[in-house]
């Protein structure tokens, strides 16, 4: 649903019989699956770059012209280019491992989920800025050989 429907994408990931089929045929449309650095990412990093630099005319460009690639007819219309980018990284690049998880990481932005057992009414939140968006440093490879401290949240483990 977070698609528009002039956008390549909608056909290319889903269909109505088998779901998702994202990574069935990499061939078409040009888009580029099985790459381990997509252009597509580079584009929006680069639109990304320019929107935190506040350059926002050419984080419009950079974004635009990775939308008219997308979405048929497309005209940017949003007052907030960086929240559009970021939208956008989350429907190029679903079901692709980690890429959610590091731009969260990057982020620093909390979310909020259910368990994943349907039996357990627990959430499971991570707030703006945790510790646990770092991993704590691994104690005898890092820690004690290199003599630095832990990250922040983490103690002694």
């Amino acid at each position: 649903d977070l698609y528009d429907e002039k956008d390549v994408r909608k056909d290319y990931f889903f269909n109505n019989i088998k779901g998702i089929i994202k990574f069935e045929h990499p061939e078409s449309y040009g888009l580029d699956m099985n790459f381990l650095f997509r252009i597509a990412e580079l584009h929006l990093i680069i639109a990304e770059s320019y929107s935190h630099k506040g350059d926002v005319v050419e984080a419009k460009n950079w974004y635009e012209t990775f939308m008219k690639n997308r979405v048929w007819d497309y005209q940017y219309q949003g007052e907030d280019v960086l929240s559009s980018i970021m939208a956008e990284r989350r429907k190029e690049f679903c079901f692709e491992d980690d890429m959610r998880w590091l731009d969260l990481t990057r982020t620093q932005k909390g979310w909020e989920r259910k368990a994943l057992d349907k039996t357990d009414n627990s959430m499971y939140t991570l707030t703006d800025g945790d510790y646990r968006f770092c991993f704590p440093i691994p104690l005898e490879e890092e820690l004690q050989y290199n003599k630095i401290k832990q990250n922040p949240g983490w103690g002694d483990l």
